[in-house]
């Protein structure tokens, strides 16, 4: 209740298993630790199992309106409580095909900030595409692929598996340098900067 700022973190491939669950909970932990803020393990979705089931983007369709569903309620919150809270989603992975759909989607995503991280592509083209809460009707989203990782080969700026590579310069996102491979919790500089966007104002 407190918290100036909730960081979603929306996980990816093989998070609906609960043996990985203790590691995303450390990871949760370490964006909370960092923002200073509150943070949530976002698991509300049956998420592909494998690399090879996350080649179709049918768990991202379907676990979008979920997503959407917690955002809302988040931001309802604010205005029972009257403390406006900056409402960031972190993604990973698949996780960010998810996050990238429902912000495309009827309704869009209520969140101030879409970060993505190594992420194999964000089903359209151009931010401007995403509908975010943003008051000057710019979306804010910021992207991260690490130069040793390995989903960098997935997409480029005009398509991929799943769309445009939202760390291309084309698609408009701040861009995050980062020699991380595809786990980015190792890297003390990125989590910085997660919490100055958990920050920002």
């Amino acid at each position: 209740d407190p918290a100036d700022s909730i960081t979603a973190l929306v996980a990816g491939v093989g998070s609906s298993n609960p043996a990985g669950w203790a590691t995303y909970l450390h990871r949760t932990d370490l964006i909370q630790q960092h923002t200073h803020g509150a943070a949530i393990m976002w698991l509300g979705y049956d998420a592909p199992p494998s690399v090879p089931a996350a080649v179709s983007p049918r768990a991202a369709r379907e676990g979008a309106p979920s997503l959407q569903e917690i955002q809302s309620t988040l931001r309802r919150r604010d205005e029972v409580r009257g403390h406006r809270q900056r409402l960031l989603v972190a993604a990973h992975s698949f996780g960010s095909l998810l996050a990238f759909t429902a912000a495309a989607s009827p309704g869009g995503l209520e969140a101030d900030g879409l970060l993505a991280m190594g992420s194999p592509g964000a089903a359209v083209l151009h931010k401007s595409q995403l509908n975010l809460h943003a008051t000057d009707g710019d979306p804010e989203v910021y992207a991260v692929t690490g130069s040793r990782d390995w989903i960098s080969m997935l997409g480029s700026a005009f398509g991929g598996y799943h769309g445009a590579d939202p760390s291309d310069a084309l698609f408009g996102a701040e861009r995050w340098p980062s020699e991380s491979d595809h786990d980015y919790w190792k890297d003390e500089s990125f989590l910085k900067r997660v919490g100055e966007a958990a920050n920002a104002r």
